[in-house]
């Protein structure tokens, strides 16, 4: 019995992407089937998904720390915010076009960022 090594690359990073390195697939004959793998697969993209954005989230946090940074120290860059008011007008007005996007981003996430406001 042959066995299929599916083989991931995540260049210099650790990820659930990576896990996937090196995985037997279960009874494989002479090459992997979609219905052998796509399980695997599809797996490793959701918890890549999960992953990717707490990466993002941190990284935002870090950018937007090193913006209020700068526009601290300098006189070029001032940072609006919108009060409560301002929010709910602007989260009022972006309903309609929330599930246009939830197939492309996420209902989840989407769903998170309502949640906030």
């Amino acid at each position: 019995m042959s066995a299929c090594w599916m083989a991931v690359a995540v260049a210099g990073e650790v990820s659930p992407l990576r896990m996937t390195a090196g995985m037997r697939l279960p009874k494989c004959r002479r090459s992997c089937s979609m219905s052998c793998i796509k399980p695997m697969i599809f797996q490793a993209m959701r918890e890549a998904t999960e992953y990717e954005r707490k990466e993002a989230a941190m990284d935002d946090a870090q950018t937007l720390a090193k913006i209020r940074e700068y526009a601290a120290k300098s006189a070029s860059l001032t940072i609006h915010e919108l009060n409560a008011e301002q929010k709910v007008a602007w989260a009022k007005a972006m309903e309609v076009i929330y599930p246009n996007f939830y197939k492309v981003i996420g209902e989840d996430l989407i769903k998170k960022v309502q949640a906030v406001h």
